[in-house]
C-alpha cells in the first residue's frame, strides 16, 4: 500500500513524538552528565582516602627505605649522586672509586627528589647530617615518602577503578576491587615505605590503562607516547618490570594491523621511553663510569655481593617452583594468606576469556605471571624483612583488575567481601606494627604481629620500637597536647574505622543513581 499523505490531524502526533525523542535526548545527555560527575566524584573520594591514609604511620627506616632516601637527600642538599657520609645509614649500597651510591634504580629518588625540594622550601627541613651512625627518623622522611609511594598508591586506586567501570563493571564492584588492591593487600604498607613497588606499580598501571581503555581500532601517537614513557618510569624504578613493560607494548601494537599505524605507534613508544632510558644511563655513566654499569655491579654488602654480579644484576637464576607454594599459600610468605581476593582473578580470567577482552586478559595475566617468575628466580625470594610476599607486590594491582572483573559474576561478588575483610584486618595489624617482619619469622601474625597488639612485646628478631609511629600522635604532642593518647592501637583503630565508613560510604554511593 502507498504511504498516505500527511494531513493537519498527523501534525500533532507528529510534534508529540519530535517532543518525546527530544526530551529523551535531553534525559539521556542529564543521565549521562550524572553518571560523569559522580564518576568525578568518587575518583576523587578515593585518591584522597587512600592517599591521606597513607601518611597515618611514620615509618622508620630500613637498609632498602634508606638507600633510596639517602640518594634523595644527597641531591636534594648537594646535588650529588654519591651518599658519602650518608653510608651508615643503609647496607643497601654501592661502592666505587672510593665513593659510596645507591645499590637500587635511580627511578624513584629522581622522583621523590621533586617533593623534597618542596618540602624544604615549605617547611625548611635542615639538610640530612653526615657522618652519623643509622638513626630510625628524619623529619623529611615522611614528607618524601607521602609524596611519592603514598601519591603513587593513590592513582593506582583511582586508575583500577577508571578501568573496571570503563570495561562495564558495577561502578560499586568496581570501587571495592579498587580499594582491595591497596588496603586490603601488603600495597597498604608499601604504600608507607620508599620502596619502589607503589611507585613503578602506579607508572604501569597507567600504561596497561592506556591500551586497555583505547575504544579505537589502533592506539592514537599521542596514547603511543604515554604508553612509552610511563612503562619507561615503570622500569627506571624497578628494573625487573623490564619484560612486563615489553608485553604491554607487544599488546597494544597488537591493536592494529595496519602497517603504518604499527609503526607510528612502535616510533611514539620508543620515543616515550627515551627519557627512562636516558636517565638512567646518565646516572650509570655519572657514578660508576659507563652507561651500561649500575649499582648492582659493586655491591658492599657481602650477602648481596654473592647474588648480584655484573654478569647477572639482577642475580636472576632458574625458577624455583617448590618456592610456589609458601608464595601463594601460608602465614610466612602466601599472597592469598595477605590478599586472599586475589584467588578471584583466575574467574576474572575466565570470563575475560569469555568476553574476549583480549587487552585486559593479557596484560592482568602478565601483570601476576611476570613478578611470580621473577620472584621464584630470585635466591633471596622472600623478600626479607616484610610483609607477605614482598616481591610480588607489583602483582596486586593486577589480579585486583581481573578480581573486580569477576565482580560480573554473582559468586565472584558474594566472595570479595569475606577475602577483602580479611585481607584488610591483617595488613592493618601489620602496618600497625611498621610491616617489616623479619624473614626469620616463621609465622609472622601469631609470633611477632598479634603478640606486639596483646602485650607490647615484639620478638627476638625486630627492628626497634614495637609500632610504627601516627602522625596525628607525633604531631599533638608537639603542640603540647602531651596528655592525648599515643596507644598506636587506639589509633590504628580509628583508622580503621574511618576506612570502613568510607568503603560502605562510597560504595553506597556508587549504587545510587545520578
Amino acid at each position: 500500500m502507498p504511504d498516505r499523505p500527511t494531513t493537519e490531524k498527523d501534525k500533532p502526533e507528529r510534534h508529540a513524538s519530535h517532543a518525546s525523542a527530544q526530551s529523551r535526548q535531553v534525559d539521556v545527555a542529564g543521565i549521562s552528565n550524572g553518571v560523569r560527575g559522580q564518576s568525578r566524584s568518587i575518583a576523587i573520594a578515593i585518591f584522597l582516602a587512600v592517599w591521606l591514609s597513607s601518611g597515618w604511620y611514620l615509618q622508620a627506616r630500613d637498609w632498602n627505605v634508606a638507600s633510596r632516601l639517602m640518594l634523595v637527600y644527597a641531591l636534594g642538599d648537594r646535588g650529588s649522586l654519591s651518599i658519602d657520609g650518608l653510608d651508615k645509614q643503609t647496607g643497601d649500597l654501592a661502592f666505587k672509586d672510593g665513593h659510596y651510591y645507591s645499590d637500587k634504580a635511580p627511578g624513584y629518588s629522581l622522583l621523590a627528589t621533586p617533593a623534597y625540594f618542596v618540602g624544604k622550601k615549605l617547611f625548611g627541613f635542615a639538610d640530612h647530617p653526615l657522618g652519623k651512625d643509622g638513626f630510625p627518623h628524619w623529619p623529611a622522611d615522611a614528607w618524601v615518602t607521602w609524596f611519592s609511594s603514598g601519591l603513587a598508591t593513590a592513582c593506582i586506586a583511582v586508575i583500577l577503578s577508571n578501568i573496571l567501570i570503563r570495561i562495564d563493571v558495577p561502578r560499586s564492584w568496581a570501587v571495592l576491587a579498587a580499594i582491595a588492591a591497596i588496603w586490603a593487600s601488603p600495597l597498604a604498607v608499601y604504600a608507607t615505605l620508599a620502596y619502589g613497588h607503589a611507585v613503578s606499580s602506579a607508572c604501569m598501571v597507567l600504561a596497561g590503562a592506556m591500551v586497555m581503555t583505547n575504544q579505537e581500532q589502533g592506539i592514537s601517537k599521542q596514547r603511543a607516547f604515554v604508553i612509552g614513557f610511563s612503562a619507561g618510569l615503570g622500569v627506571l624504578v624497578e628494573l625487573a618490570q623490564a619484560p612486563f613493560a615489553i608485553i604491554i607494548g607487544i599488546v597494544a601494537l597488537s591493536r592494529s594491523t595496519n602497517l603504518k599505524n604499527l609503526t607510528d605507534m612502535a616510533v611514539m613508544m620508543i620515543l616515550g621511553a627515551i627519557p627512562a632510558a636516558l636517565a638512567l644511563f646518565v646516572y650509570n655513566y655519572v657514578a660508576f663510569g659507563s652507561p651500561l654499569d649500575m649499582g648492582y655491579f659493586y655491591h658492599a654488602t657481602k650477602q648481596f655481593a654473592e647474588v648480584h654480579s655484573a654478569e647477572n644484576p639482577l642475580g636472576l637464576k632458574n625458577p624455583d617452583f617448590s618456592k610456589l607454594k609458601p608464595l601463594l599459600w601460608g602465614e610466612y610468605r602466601g599472597l592469598l594468606f595477605y590478599a586472599p581476593w586475589a584467588a578471584l582473578a583466575v574467574p576474572g580470567w575466565g570470563l575475560m576469556l569469555r568476553d574476549r577482552l583480549w587487552p585486559a586478559f593479557w596484560i592482568s595475566l602478565a601483570g601476576v605471571a611476570v613478578p611470580l617468575w621473577v620472584n621464584l628466580s630470585y635466591p633471596e625470594w622472600t623478600g626479607g624483612w616484610s610483609t607477605g610476599p614482598r616481591l610480588l607486590v607489583t602483582a596486586l594491582p593486577w589480579a585486583a583488575l581481573a578480581a573486580g572483573y569477576g565482580c560480573r559474576s554473582k559468586f565472584v561478588r558474594f566472595a570479595i567481601v569475606p577475602t577483602f575483610v580479611w585481607g584488610w584486618v591483617i595488613n592493618s595489624l601489620c602496618l600497625s606494627v611498621g610491616g617489616r617482619i623479619s624473614q626469620d619469622i616463621a609465622r609472622p601474625l601469631r609470633d611477632a604481629v598479634v603478640p606486639i597488639w596483646l602485650e607490647g612485646r615484639p620478638p627476638m628478631f625486630w627492628p626497634g620500637e614495637p609500632f610504627a609511629r601516627v602522625f596525628l600522635s607525633e604531631w599533638l604532642s608537639e603542640a603540647g597536647l602531651s596528655n592525648f593518647t599515643t596507644d598506636v592501637r587506639l589509633w590504628a583503630c580509628i583508622l580503621a574505622g574511618t576506612q570502613l565508613i568510607f568503603v560502605l560510604s562510597i560504595i553506597r554511593i556508587g549504587r545510587a543513581r545520578p
